[in-house]
């Protein structure tokens, strides 16, 4: 019998690559001509580990791993083929290991917990061996907004991560649409209170009122009113959103330029929330499904993504902040994990400009959408600008607002608290942020200083200088408004601030003394 923990050495992805294979022969029983053409995602984990400097791993075996044993459960312990219940999970380190040492000896090393780089599962399944997997996020591939902290125990150490769960669908239990679905609540697991399902629980709430296919084994995948079943059975507010409505949308089609800057505006809000949004793709072969975790960054804007304003004296534009983000990044369960999303189709990749729906996980209690929340606040802004262009002259008024981005982003209330305790904002605005009443979740429109919002690639960057903050449950604009503030002299008569205070009956201004520009929200 095997030790059920190896301790092994590797110098390159192909050398990891080919210890893994060979575990899983003997878990599957299955020879390698089984994974020939079919282990992308093993290959892709395999080249990301080494990328993040593994170069030892910890193989544990006769694992029960839980979502497999639910796989397991509902479909291959029905089969005539013997299949184990049980897995293999690949640790990985950074450490080197020292010549005849111990798999203990390794653990015990003072530097061995420091090096962890996250986790490989390898399931039964010769077709589709990645199971439930965590690799820790790659430091070059931007802003990985959806990543959450998950403690891994070996052999008595208790190791950190900080990553998002991947998995690669199995093609029998559940196909990408199930993976997906898994990844996003995987994600948010630990930060909304342990709401997650396994993929077989996953394809039973998906098929238990609609039924498109066989439900086992569920090769077809899932219809978008079946995802959406899924994701309001595990306690979420599924959130449909097309980006070209009323149009014939099909395998192959794009969208057009508007429909793909509408598209990024849309994503933005809900990625720098932290909410993980499925993809519907329709690429020129199948439908497909992806999760957006993150994006891109670019101290200089890609986009020319903007925000206008229709006054009587002419319109005017803001830029948004999705105009620094070139690519957003996903979790691809037939490509592999930490990938960028291009925006346009090339060849027969996978692009933003397929996407026939995008299914953000709002929690329960947020009634007012990402798409609500910035109209909510632009009218707002239209609002401000209008009485700005009284003491300005129009064109004044239009550049002012050429030095500014925005950013919408849903915050929780003590995440707003937190912010305001250690912010160098005015006092005034530090005393109603941590003592006002705020419902849990409050959305906020973030304005920064253009020129320094690129800043944010490599430092967190003091740019933010006003905001609006919104009631996520509200139903319409002239009730939502929590806050406004500005510290910018031309939204004032003086060089001072503002801060306007909603009550139950009216707004209240109030003067304030002005500060430089603050770090922003989502930095602290």
């Amino acid at each position: 019998m095997d030790d059920r923990l190896t301790l092994i050495r590797f110098s390159d992805a192909p050398g990891l690559e080919q210890h893994l294979l060979g575990e899983l022969e003997k878990l599957s029983g299955r020879g390698p001509e089984f994974w020939s053409r079919k282990h992308a995602p093993l290959r892709a984990c395999c080249a990301l580990a080494v990328r993040l400097g593994a170069v030892a791993a910890v193989i544990q075996r006769r694992v029960h791993d839980p979502d497999f044993l639910a796989e397991y459960n509902t479909y291959y312990s029905r089969q005539f083929t013997d299949v184990t219940r049980h897995c293999v999970r690949v640790q990985l380190f950074a450490a080197s290991p020292a010549d005849d040492q111990s798999v203990l000896g390794y653990l015990d090393a003072p530097g061995t917990p420091a090096s962890y780089l996250g986790f490989l599962t390898l399931r039964p399944v010769a077709a589709t061996p990645v199971g439930a997997s965590i690799l820790r996020i790659p430091p070059d591939v931007g802003f990985i907004r959806c990543a959450d902290q998950f403690p891994v125990h070996l052999a008595g150490h208790e190791l950190d991560l900080l990553g998002v769960p991947f998995m690669q669908q199995d093609n029998a239990v559940g196909a990408c649409a199930q993976a997906s679905i898994w990844m996003a609540l995987r994600t948010l697991r630990r930060r909304e209170g342990d709401r997650a399902h396994d993929p077989a629980q996953i394809t039973g709430a998906a098929t238990r009122y609609s039924i498109s296919g066989r439900i086992l084994p569920n090769r077809k995948g899932l219809t978008q009113p079946q995802v959406v079943e899924a994701i309001r059975a595990a306690g979420y507010s599924p959130h449909p959103i097309h980006f070209a409505p009323g149009s014939n949308f099909t395998l192959g089609s794009q969208l057009d330029a508007d429909q793909l800057s509408n598209a990024r505006r849309v994503l933005h809000a809900y990625v720098e929330s932290s909410i993980p949004v499925l993809l519907i793709l329709y690429p020129s072969t199948s439908g497909h499904a992806v999760v957006v975790i993150g994006h891109t960054f670019s101290a200089t804007p890609v986009h020319k993504d903007e925000l206008a304003f229709s006054l009587k004296a002419g319109a005017v534009q803001i830029t948004h902040a999705v105009s620094w983000v070139p690519e957003f990044v996903i979790h691809n369960d037939n490509s592999g994990p930490y990938l960028p999303l291009p925006q346009a189709t090339k060849g027969s990749a996978y692009a933003l400009d397929q996407t026939y729906a995008a299914i953000p996980l709002l929690p329960a209690d947020v009634f007012v959408s990402g798409e609500e929340a910035l109209q909510f606040a632009t009218t707002l802004w239209q609002d401000i600008l209008e009485e700005l262009t009284e003491s300005l002259n129009y064109q004044d008024a239009a550049d002012l607002c050429g030095q500014f981005a925005v950013r919408l982003l849903l915050l929780k209330k003590r995440k707003i608290r937190a912010w305001a305790a250690s912010s160098t904002v005015a006092p005034e605005v530090r005393e109603h942020l941590r003592l006002a009443d705020l419902p849990r979740r409050v959305w906020v429109l973030e304005l920064h200083l253009k020129e320094e919002y690129g800043a944010h690639a490599s430092e967190r960057a003091s740019s933010l200088v006003g905001f609006i903050l919104l009631d996520s449950t509200s139903d319409a604009a002239s009730t939502a408004m929590l806050f406004i503030y500005l510290n910018f002299p031309a939204f004032s008569d003086t060089d001072k601030g503002t801060l306007i205070v909603a009550t139950a009956a009216e707004w209240k201004a109030i003067q304030i003394e002005a500060t430089p520009p603050v770090i922003p929200f989502r930095d602290l």
